[in-house]
């Protein structure tokens, strides 16, 4: 499943060092000041990126299945047009 809190959680870490800093933000400060919140990030990015190379995969043999499908077909359709016309002759 896709974490759905990555958006929140990255406001929060935003907003909590705005107010540390008197509305100043760097990237150095908010790693700094909430170290579990971007390990939780960290953790919620790797998930989501293990899950878009198995989504990818399975988009892949899909796509190939489709395509031997449509190949199929296509090859069934020129056999019954040739049978068809030497049929006619």
């Amino acid at each position: 499943m896709i974490p759905c809190s990555v958006g929140t959680n990255c406001n929060k870490v935003r907003g909590l060092s705005q107010k540390e800093n008197g509305g100043e933000t760097t990237k150095s400060s908010r790693a700094i000041i909430h170290p579990t919140l971007n390990d939780q990030l960290r953790n919620e990015a790797e998930i989501f990126k293990e899950n878009t190379k198995e989504i990818k995969r399975k988009m892949w043999w899909r796509n190939k299945k489709m395509w031997l499908i449509l190949i199929v077909i296509v090859v069934v359709l020129i056999a019954v047009v040739a049978i068809w016309l030497a049929a006619l002759k």
